[in-house]
């Protein structure tokens, strides 16, 4: 978007907090930091297909090939019902995730919802506040976690 957003005094905070917060935890108390910016679905779809679906979900239908997800082109209506009907299997497969789990993969899938809705930003105006508005709920949500 022609901004460095992660070059800020608020990301550098957060990131120090994290380092602070970890440095005496056991690594099952540690919370890792994945970045808080939506604007590349390709790093959250990688790690939502490493960590926790399997070839069934995958091959149940075209429209859920996650590894094509970024590259659609959101303003187009047949993507828009594919991201409804793949954000729909998304939230019903996390019944299948370990409890301890099921937190992580809401992240992840709230990480694809915010990356669909940056993506259908009708300007630019609107995406640079679509992006920060959701950089600010995740940084927040890091932070309630782990008060």
């Amino acid at each position: 978007m022609g901004t460095a957003a992660c070059m800020t005094e608020e990301v550098s905070c957060i990131v120090e907090w994290l380092r602070l917060h970890n440095q005496n935890k056991l690594p099952e108390q540690q919370i890792t930091f994945w970045g808080f910016d939506m604007q590349f679905a390709n790093i959250t779809v990688r790690e939502l297909k490493a960590k926790y679906l399997t070839k069934q979900l995958l091959s149940i239908s075209p429209y859920y090939k996650l590894d094509s997800l970024p590259k659609w082109k959101i303003t187009d209506k047949s993507n828009q019902e594919k991201w409804k009907m793949l954000e729909t299997a998304l939230l019903q497969y996390k019944t299948n995730i370990e409890t301890q789990e099921q937190q992580s993969y809401a992240d992840l899938i709230a990480k694809l919802q915010q990356y669909f809705e940056l993506k259908s930003a009708k300007n630019f105006t609107e995406r640079i506040i679509i992006r920060d508005r959701c950089m600010a709920e995740n940084i927040i949500k890091t932070q309630q976690r782990t008060s």
